[in-house]
């Protein structure tokens, strides 16, 4: 046996603070012990419990001694405010001996207890099985014990003597939120004591959530269940004070990760977040003498809170208390300080408003108190006259701090009984209350807890049974409504993906009936082919300079305007702008608007003619002011070589010339791959809807588009980086080791001398034809092109260095962005169509987990959510099978 010292008592705080409500079952089964008071009636003898395996239950009950011996149990037990904490009581002295004041009585408080026990036990565990199984739809609550009570009024006391459990102590309120515990016998092969800690968070604190109108739901708290977390698991009764502060502190800080309490320190003044909160810490415990029990403890009803900044806490602790006494399922044990008025109890008044006296059973606690004017008070209340109850009241005496310091060891707990009893050895409680005297002590509370919640649980068996076999019978009928699945959902999903990815490879491949991809596809590379045509650089080869001669059709003055090459540049550009943008008018004499006149000796005037717009046309060689002019280039040449020697042309003028040429090749290489990326998702899309039409309405067709879509995603940002490096490459430096290099080249200066060439010829009529003289036109001047008496009068051409340099980078220009195309078309051609070619199946395979049968099932189902209600309504089944059949072999049980 454990032993107290006086020291470790006076560590203990002495008011209570702690556990106020709490869900009670069946204690331990005690050890033989004698009455008290001779001036009771004797019990009836106890009839042995009948066990048979069928659905008819009755319970005949046994009639509970008006009085019962102390017993002692296991565990710590605590009295606050007056009262003491007893702690580390042991579990072997059963068959301690009462004083000598106390004389025996027929029929121990053990045997009454085993009786019922037995049939108490059955029935709290048949309890704990159906909340287990969770069938809420069925039973939304099932029968409990729940301790209520003020703050200080000793009701930690009273549960941690009848539960053998012990609970955070302080000063004020320390449980911040709901405890639910559950004991059970331990196997033989079990450890001796074990409490499993568990974490159930089934709120989500948010400030600024709000319960509206809905008195079950809490502000700040909007329903939000997780999965549990196990927070440890212990074998020490004296570590499981310090655990549950820590478990209480990870419930109170909801932000913070709950591993991070785990090492915490139990005596640290740690902030909060919150200061209640309605998520559960679940004890679960196992002991050798253990009964089956379950309840729940929560924070004392307060009127107040010390911190005016929370008193919104008042109002939640209440929601919170009436929601489990409102509870029709909970009998209801109301602890009460003796020298308070009932009257003005806030945990009485709770009960009252959830008009639920019929369900509650009164303990006042702290007798010792009761001063002499208020005695007539609680024999009144005993009785039954004031403020009654369903069950009445019964009355506890807890050790009080004198009676420890006297003693100056630890007290046992059958000595702390039998020094209750002595309590009521004497005084009113032997004499005008004598008739009451089977409603003192701890034992007889314990007794009566045991009937009524035994009696509270027959009286609900078959209101459980129906409303089990009713849902069961919901839940089967709902059933039928469902579709038969395919016999093999998994085989189903693998047909349907590989049909997909044949149809897709069919498609890109273009070896099906269907050729547009393909066509779409080679009309994104000839568009680039055309895109880098356009780019290729423009030369004008107009001689610099040129322009007809105009003067004003008034003047008198009769001399020739004739071209110049030592014209202005604002000259120039102004002849260009009209040659492009005006439209040429017929000769006609004087008048505003004519077209670049010219006068003609005798008065007469020119301008251009539509035959002159026709023959520049003629071979598309005709002075166009877009692009590199003669003179440009020739600066260029001039100004990048560093020879004294005149014509010489640098190398790196021509360089410098390609690299201006390809500097949007990046922009055209991305606006190939945007296009690109759009047909393969319209091509895809297709495929997926045509394929898979009589799926459009499952998670199949989302999640197969979704697959798909992020597979292309990842090959395109491949396919692009290798696109991206491709055109750096062919931008960086010009590169050509192609052998026709050369003939390519003379073959571009043969049709830039041409071009120029004509131009000149062009030039040399139009000229004359400004003046008046007569020249040919159309095919009659295309035929002066190669007259060769024309080109020796024309005479040399000052820019023919200029047009020969032209030649290379024009025809690298030709060459570079031809290898370019074949190089992009090669690489997407491998890494992107090959690339999803090959991945496709697996991708679908992995991402659609086609061997998984039960996940194909869902993937099948034309509506998910209707699919996940199978599922749920399949599980539920199962469970309300199971809780059927617990019921129906429950055995017989007698209750008289």
């Amino acid at each position: 046996m454990r032993r107290m010292t006086r020291s470790q008592y006076k560590q203990e705080p002495a008011c209570d603070s702690g556990t106020d409500t709490a869900t009670l079952g069946h204690p331990t089964p005690p050890s033989n012990s004698q009455s008290h008071s001779q001036s009771q009636s004797k019990p009836q003898s106890q009839p042995q419990p009948q066990s048979a395996p069928t659905q008819n239950i009755s319970i005949r009950s046994t009639p509970i001694p008006e009085q019962a011996q102390p017993h002692r149990s296991s565990g710590s037990t605590t009295m606050p405010n007056t009262d003491i904490e007893i702690d580390g009581i042991g579990s072997a002295s059963y068959g301690r001996k009462m004083p000598d004041h106390t004389p025996s009585k027929e029929g121990t408080f053990s045997e009454v207890m085993a009786t019922i026990g037995s049939q108490s036990r059955q029935l709290i565990k048949l309890i704990q099985t159906l909340e287990k199984l969770g069938i809420n739809a069925a039973l939304p609550s099932l029968p409990k014990f729940v301790v209520v009570g003020d703050q200080s009024h000793g009701k930690s006391s009273v549960v941690e003597s009848i539960c053998d459990i012990k609970l955070p102590r302080g000063q004020g309120t320390v449980t911040r939120c709901p405890f639910q515990i559950t004991t059970s016998a331990s196997g033989p092969y079990d450890p001796a004591w074990t409490c499993q800690v568990i974490l159930q968070p089934k709120y989500r604190y948010d400030p600024t959530s709000k319960a509206g109108h809905d008195r079950t739901k809490y502000d700040r708290w909007p329903e939000y269940e997780l999965p549990v977390f196990h927070f440890a698991t212990i074998h020490d009764k004296n570590q499981l004070d310090g655990v549950l502060k820590c478990a209480q502190l990870a419930v109170l800080n909801p932000s913070q990760d709950p591993t991070y309490y785990q090492s915490a320190d139990p005596s640290s003044s740690a902030k909060t977040q919150v200061g209640f909160s309605p998520n559960v810490i679940h004890l679960k415990l196992k002991g050798p003498e253990l009964p089956e029990l379950s309840f729940v403890d929560l924070p004392g009803a307060i009127n107040v809170h010390p911190d005016p900044r929370e008193q919104y806490l008042v109002p939640f602790v209440e929601r919170l208390l009436k929601n489990y006494i409102r509870d029709k399922k909970a009998l209801v044990l109301l602890a009460m300080s003796s020298d308070q008025d009932v009257a003005t109890s806030t945990a009485f008044r709770f009960v009252d408003q959830c008009q639920a006296r019929e369900r509650t059973m009164g303990v006042l606690t702290k007798p010792d108190l009761i001063t002499a004017s208020r005695m007539h008070d609680i024999e009144n209340i005993i009785k039954g006259v004031f403020h009654r109850v369903g069950s009445g009241w019964y009355v506890t005496k807890q050790l009080s701090h004198e009676e420890i310091e006297e003693c100056e060891r630890e007290i046992s707990y059958a000595e702390a009984r039998a020094r209750e009893q002595d309590f009521f050895s004497s005084g009113p409680w032997i004499s005008s209350l004598a008739t009451m005297a089977h409603r003192f002590g701890i034992t007889n509370v314990q007794t009566n807890i045991s009937r009524r919640l035994t009696e509270h649980i027959y009286q609900d068996l078959p209101e459980i049974t129906q409303r089990v076999q009713s849902r069961l019978n919901d839940v089967l009928e709902e059933m039928k409504h469902f579709p038969e699945r395919p016999q093999s959902a998994s085989y189903a999903v693998t047909i349907e993906v590989q049909n997909l990815a044949r149809a897709i490879i069919t498609e890109t491949r273009g070896d099906g009936r269907n050729k547009d991809f393909r066509a779409a596809y080679k009309g994104l590379f000839r568009r680039l082919q055309g895109q880098l045509k356009s780019g290729l650089p423009n030369i004008n080869v107009r001689t610099p300079g040129y322009v007809l001669a105009a003067i004003s059709v008034d003047s008198d003055d009769e001399d020739e305007s004739t071209s110049t090459p030592t014209a202005t540049a604002a000259t120039v550009a102004t002849a260009t702008k009209r040659q492009l943008f005006e439209t040429p008018s017929k000769k006609r004499k004087g008048g505003e608007g004519q077209a670049f006149p010219t006068p003609l000796k005798g008065g007469r005037s020119v301008s251009q003619t539509p035959r002159t717009q026709t023959s520049r046309n003629t071979e598309g060689a005709r002075s166009d002011a877009r692009g590199l002019s003669l003179d440009e280039i020739r600066a260029m040449y001039d100004l990048g070589s560093n020879s004294g020697l005149p014509d010489q042309i640098n190398p790196e003028v021509t360089n410098e010339l390609i690299r201006r040429s390809v500097l949007d090749w990046g922009t055209l290489a991305d606006d190939l791959l945007n296009n690109l990326s759009d047909l393969l998702s319209q091509t895809l899309q297709s495929s997926i809807q045509t394929v898979l039409a009589t799926r459009r309405l499952t998670q199949l067709f989302d999640n197969v588009s979704g697959i798909i879509e992020g597979l292309v995603r990842g090959l395109l940002n491949e396919e692009t980086k290798r696109v991206k490096h491709i055109v750096d490459c062919e931008t960086h430096k010009p590169i050509a080791y192609d052998m026709l290099f050369g003939s390519r080249t003379e073959s571009e200066k043969s049709d830039l001398l041409r071009k120029r060439h004509v131009q000149r010829v062009h030039e040399h009529y139009d000229t004359l034809d400004s003046r008046g003289f007569k020249v040919p036109h159309g095919n009659d001047r295309e035929k002066k092109f190669d007259d060769e008496t024309l080109r020796a009068q024309l005479g040399p051409d000052e820019y023919n260095r200029e047009i020969i340099a032209l030649a290379t980078p024009q025809a690298y220009y030709k060459i570079a962005s031809a290898r370019m195309v074949d190089t992009i078309a090669n690489h997407l051609e491998f890494g992107l169509i090959y690339g999803l070619e090959t991945n496709i199946l697996p991708a679908l395979n992995t991402g659609l987990k086609v061997m998984d049968e039960e996940h194909c099932q869902v993937l099948l189902a034309e509506d998910p959510a209707r699919e996940q209600l199978r599922l749920r309504l399949n599980a539920e089944k199962d469970k309300l099978e199971i809780a059927l059949r617990e019921l129906t072999n429950l055995p017989q049980l007698e209750l008289e």
